[in-house]
């Protein structure tokens, strides 16, 4: 995804625990965030970000329209999700 005049990218993680990582050396705003991710999943990464973080606002990225696992973040703290096939302008 490219920059947008109202969007910034300030960084790509590889993984759940890249993504843990950057977070102690750069906040970011908005986190949109795969729900498959390798070495830390997004549900445990959910969980962690709130713990240090409750301020960043969590978008779940989906191809699966799985409404128990939608759930399940939306309770963990995720702020919204989106299927992969959303308009990058919709994002």
């Amino acid at each position: 995804m490219k920059d947008k005049e109202n969007l910034k990218i300030i960084w790509e993680a590889d993984d759940g625990k890249d993504l843990m990582h950057i977070l102690k050396l750069k906040l970011p705003d908005v986190i949109l965030m795969d729900i498959r991710m390798p070495e830390i999943d997004s549900i445990n990464a959910i969980r962690l970000i709130r713990q240090e973080f409750e301020d960043i606002k969590i978008i779940i990225l989906t191809m699966y329209d799985d409404q128990e696992m939608i759930t399940k973040m939306m309770e963990m703290g995720a702020n919204a999700y989106l299927t992969k096939t959303t308009d990058a302008e919709e994002i």
